[in-house]
């Protein structure tokens, strides 16, 4: 099975190479040169494959360093000090960190620091707009002007094709490390469903928006305190997927078919999304409190029998598959095919969670900039990629007798989270260059059938972001955060029925009063320039 594993990873690679020779997207992409590397070698990331290691030559760091670092920490697996990882690289770099998580309020806190100066060394996982603006602001590091001390980040980058440039700002800096290899095999938000309720009654997986009302209708009959089509992150992430469906995309998005960035609201196939949306939340088949449903209260539901349909991470099938089996053994969520929206929609799902556009920033107030880069330039190693995804051989893993690896202690079946909590691999704050195959080694044969399902079922991928230059910044802050905020407020209130769709129109001239044309065409005029620039 493994082996079975490693060549569909070897395949989900070169295709999604080949999607990035096709449009520059910003995919989480094999490389498409691979020059030779100064001090580390650096082949196909992705491929799980391990040159021979560098000889030993004495800690990163002749004294230590200890880094004050704030991590945007995931609810579903708070950081956890001094595992292994962290441990190791103490012990092996002289590099030490006393780190600050924060689930909510990250960028507020940062704000606040910016005009006191308390700022610590290094931020992990700002997105690209947060580090864009704190960058312009003079409060990160500007990693191209140490590009001459950073022979490691320099061989990588040159070997990744297009994949860095979407690390950087509009004004040419780069004020975040590009990481690679977590997204692709192990951040797909792909449908996922409860296949033995399915099977037990006589339903199919859907195939269009109006198979999935029935669905959950026939479901609600069967289970009548369930919320069958049960998500969470309304309105933001759930919107981009469900629209994508349709067609479409949330908000502002980048349409590969106009070659252009786009609003999603005034597309037919959103408004259809809407209307559809609607009409499932007045019949009851979403949770009547979707807009303030956290993930805590979702995974009740869903860990309760009351939640069956939903789209979110791969993990999440052995995340509830596991412990509901405990009680009960016939429990199975399984991958559920894309279905196709409104008539005209895609049978592909959404792939814009493999790209992760966040990673390690400097703080230009820290006193160890130069141990700083050292640090950054060292995650670019085989040695980092080795000791972030694996660790030490004979301590945290062992070669088997095919040529994979396999961490200590951990089973066949076991969650992803079982090794980020036993030795805080992948843990944030701890990984930039990983090895996919890292991530999915002990998944079940339901969460390794939808890596499959991934090759065939993973749409195109649209460029992620878009960083403003310094004169655009102003005129893009005065109009998003009013059309924004409008936007996910009425979307929420044409869901929840507290706004009628018949204002469906009106919606739409309250979004072009405040200047929504303006947006889009600022939008594609930094699109251009960057354009012109690369």
């Amino acid at each position: 099975m493994k082996r079975q594993i490693i060549a569909l990873l070897m395949i989900l690679v070169m295709l999604i190479g080949v999607m990035a020779g096709c449009k520059s997207t910003g995919t989480d992409a094999d490389p498409t040169a691979t020059p030779k590397p100064t001090s580390a070698a650096t082949d196909k990331p992705d491929a799980g494959t391990d040159t021979e290691a560098p000889e030993e030559v004495g800690k990163l760091l002749d004294e230590p360093v200890t880094f004050d670092m704030w991590i945007i920490e995931h609810a579903s697996y708070m950081y956890e000090k001094d595992l292994f990882l962290e441990r190791a690289l103490g012990e092996r770099l002289n590099v030490f960190f006393n780190v600050t998580p924060f689930q909510d309020g990250f960028g507020e806190r940062v704000n606040l620091a910016l005009s006191s100066g308390d700022l610590p060394d290094i931020l992990f996982y700002p997105n690209l707009s947060q580090a864009t603006d704190w960058g312009m602001q003079g409060a990160l590091v500007d990693i191209t002007e140490y590009l001459d001390e950073m022979p490691n980040y320099t061989a990588w980058a040159e070997s990744m094709g297009d994949y860095p440039n979407y690390y950087y700002s509009a004004n040419g800096s780069l004020y975040m490390m590009p990481q690679h290899g977590f997204g692709t095999a192990s951040n797909s938000t792909f449908w996922i469903y409860r296949k033995d309720l399915f099977d037990k009654h006589g339903l199919e997986a859907p195939k269009n928006e109006q198979e999935l009302y029935e669905v959950s209708k026939a479901l609600k009959a069967e289970y009548p305190d369930s919320y069958p089509f049960c998500n969470r992150s309304w309105v933001g992430a759930m919107m981009d997927r469900i629209s994508y469906q349709f067609g479409s995309g949330n908000a502002m998005y980048y349409s590969n078919k106009e070659q252009a960035w786009v609003y999603g609201a005034r597309e037919e196939g959103y408004r259809k999304a809407v209307e559809w949306l609607a009409k499932m939340y007045e019949e009851e088949l979403m949770p009547p409190n979707i807009l303030s449903l956290d993930t805590a209260g979702w995974q009740e539901l869903i860990s309760t029998s009351k939640g069956f349909m939903f789209s979110d991470y791969q993990a999440r099938i052995d995340f509830y598959n596991s412990p509901m089996r405990e009680e009960d053994p016939s429990v199975t969520f399984a991958y559920m095919p894309p279905w196709e929206g409104g008539g005209s929609g895609v049978k592909t799902f959404n792939p814009q969670s493999q790209l992760i556009i966040n990673g390690y920033a400097g703080t230009t107030t820290s006193e160890h900039i130069p141990e700083m880069i050292k640090f950054f330039d060292w995650l670019y190693t085989d040695e980092a990629k080795e000791l972030m995804s694996w660790g030490i051989e004979g301590e945290t893993y062992t070669v088997n007798a095919d040529g994979t690896k396999s961490h200590i202690g951990i089973q066949q079946g076991s969650s992803s989270f079982d090794y980020m909590t036993k030795f805080g691999f992948f843990q944030r704050g701890f990984w930039c260059i990983t090895d996919p195959l890292a991530h999915i080694t002990y998944a079940s044969d339901e969460t390794l059938e939808a890596v499959e399902r991934v090759l065939t079922d993973s749409g195109e991928y649209r460029i992620p972001a878009i960083s403003f230059s310094e004169a655009n910044q102003e005129r893009y802050a005065i109009l998003s955060g009013p059309i924004g905020t409008l936007h996910d407020e009425m979307i929420g209130k044409f869901i929840t029925g507290q706004r009628p769709i018949s204002e469906y129109d009106d919606f739409l001239a309250e979004l072009d009063a405040l200047g929504l044309q303006d947006l889009i065409d600022l939008y594609n005029a930094q699109q251009a320039e960057i354009n012109a620039s690369r």
